[in-house]
């Protein structure tokens, strides 16, 4: 499509120049439209031929030759007008229509792929976390060698077997309340027998062979439930014995957990007074040497330093008036000599 709108465009121009070009006709109906469209006969017959040989051009498929696109200028002997400005927006359209192919899109900085992106703020989340968990494991350890140093790591430690304490002895009241349970059971059992029994013997005048078949089993159930409860008892004992040591050994663990952290309050509390008073005694110091050392001293130096300038002003005034006296002595003499 290039040469095709090339060849319109050179096709105007030149009629535009051959209507500048030749004499301006009386104005008519026509106007200057039909003047720039029919070349009069006052044109030149080579003009007249390269303007119709352009249209044929539409056809062609190779591009035009320099001597084309150089169109034959009209004669130097006539005045040749300006030319319109119609022919303006036709020159700038074929400029970017043959821009247009050699342009290339260059992508901006600022435009980036979102896996670009992605990537660059994954590897700074990364940096950051791992920032992060240094930072948390020095803190830690910090932690810990501070409590090393003022001996909250054996308070810490007696914490723990404290809460150890605690969950044996929730097992051990957990045991309890099973073993009364099954020495209830086992109690009730037995009661319920021995009741049966001394039931059948109060009839024992009339039994049957059922009746002494019912009280032969039911004096071997209660030999088996005797046993019964009997073990149930001495486990119900055993677990209320272990309950009572772990619950005294857990008290225990808290008193000495208590007082631990008393002493240890108290000797913060004394490393804290004492680096009060040694914070006031450095303050103390650092105003008497202020005060009575460096403030002096400032003093006296910056009295050194005007004294200093001072003296170099006035040797610098005395040079000038020794100047001034010896220009005004020369003038003296001079005024006496004449």
């Amino acid at each position: 499509m290039q040469p095709f709108g090339r060849a319109v465009w050179r096709h105007g121009r030149i009629g535009l120049e051959l209507a500048a070009v030749r004499p301006r006709p009386a104005p008519t109906s026509g106007g200057i439209a039909a003047a720039a469209r029919w070349p009069s006969p006052a044109t030149c017959v080579r003009c007249q031929v390269q303007a119709i040989a352009y249209p044929a051009r539409f056809y062609s498929s190779k591009p035009p030759s320099d001597n084309a696109e150089n169109p034959v200028s009209p004669p130097q002997s006539e005045p040749k007008a300006a030319e319109p400005k119609v022919d303006e927006p036709a020159s700038t359209a074929a400029k970017s229509e043959n821009a247009e192919p050699a342009a290339s899109w260059s992508k901006p900085s600022w435009l980036e792929l979102p896996s670009i992106s992605e990537e660059r703020r994954s590897a700074l989340n990364k940096k950051f976390s791992d920032i992060m968990d240094n930072m948390q494991s020095r803190v830690l350890n910090a932690s810990q060698k501070l409590n090393e140093i003022t001996g909250y790591t054996s308070i810490e430690t007696i914490k723990l077997d404290n809460e150890q304490l605690e969950r044996d002895l929730a097992s051990a009241q957990a045991r309890v309340r099973s073993a009364r349970q099954a020495y209830k059971t086992s109690n009730n059992k037995r009661a319920s027998t021995q009741r049966e029994v001394t039931t059948l013997l109060a009839r024992k005048d009339t039994w049957t062979p059922l009746d002494l078949e019912r009280f032969t089993e039911l004096y071997r159930t209660d030999h088996v439930l005797e046993g019964e409860v009997v073990s149930a008892q001495e486990n119900l004992t055993e677990a209320e014995s272990d309950e009572q040591k772990l619950s005294q050994r857990l008290n225990a663990g808290i008193l000495k957990r208590y007082h631990e952290e008393q002493i240890w309050s108290d000797r913060i509390r004394r490393a804290s007074t004492w680096g009060t008073w040694g914070l006031m005694g450095m303050n103390f110091v650092l105003f008497v040497v202020f005060q009575f050392v460096a403030e002096p001293w400032r003093r006296k130096r910056l009295i050194k330093g005007v004294v200093a300038e001072e003296e170099r002003v006035l040797e610098k005034v005395q040079a000038e008036m020794a100047l001034i006296k010896a220009d005004l002595h020369v003038m003296a003499e001079a005024a006496a000599t004449v």
